[in-house]
């Protein structure tokens, strides 16, 4: 029997998109870039090889909180401020954004360092997902322990297949799944709309 006073739970459905993009770092045309994601109405943009300064200024057009991570330095040591990275924005709230090297290159300088991002994303419904991305990397096993239902990005180098591309929370139930026209010198932008089934009143306010 419930309790007196205790919140009644209800199963509803969350709709959330997410869109993933490998961006050629030096090679983006940002304006474009921008109007390709301001015509995507996603949750969260999961960013990757992109310069800090750049993600900042995607954000700010799009008024968009996001986290950036650092990758390596694809250039030399005496340009430090090239370092490119993997970048997380949304127009919801963005929570512990934090990193791991998923291959044997741990060293900045190295073009080969690849790591994997994860941060959580909340709306104002109190839905909350965990978005992880990487580049070319199974992402399975790199995650902290969290509350939130994990989704995991890996866009690949080539041959883009988003059903394969973006791995779905379990339970889950993909609405549609798109891959635009790659922007010259740009890989194809990623984009899934899914729903998932959500107990009001029996999970903690994020």
């Amino acid at each position: 029997m419930r309790q007196t006073g205790e919140m009644p739970s209800e199963t509803i459905q969350r709709r959330w998109t997410v869109t993933s993009w490998l961006v050629a770092h030096g090679d983006a045309d940002l304006d474009r870039l921008i109007a390709a994601l301001r015509g995507v109405d996603a949750d969260a943009h999961a960013l990757q090889s992109l310069e800090e300064s750049d993600v900042e200024r995607i954000a700010d057009a799009l008024d968009m909180q996001h986290a950036w991570e650092m990758s390596h330095h694809p250039t030399s040591r005496l340009f430090p401020g090239s370092a490119v990275g993997l970048a997380i924005l949304s127009p919801h709230r963005i929570a512990g954004s934090s990193s791991t090297v998923v291959n044997d290159h741990s060293s900045l300088w190295s073009t080969r360092r690849r790591i994997a991002q994860w941060a959580t994303v909340a709306r104002d419904d109190h839905s909350a997902y965990t978005i992880g991305h990487a580049v070319g990397s199974v992402l399975g096993g790199v995650y902290p322990t969290t509350g939130a239902p994990l989704i995991e990005i890996r866009p690949e180098q080539v041959d883009h297949d988003a059903d394969r591309a973006i791995g779905l929370p379990k339970g889950a139930t993909t609405i549609e799944s798109a891959t635009s026209r790659p922007i010259e010198r740009v890989a194809p932008m990623l984009a899934a709309t899914f729903e998932m089934p959500w107990v009001q009143g029996d999970l903690p306010v994020v």
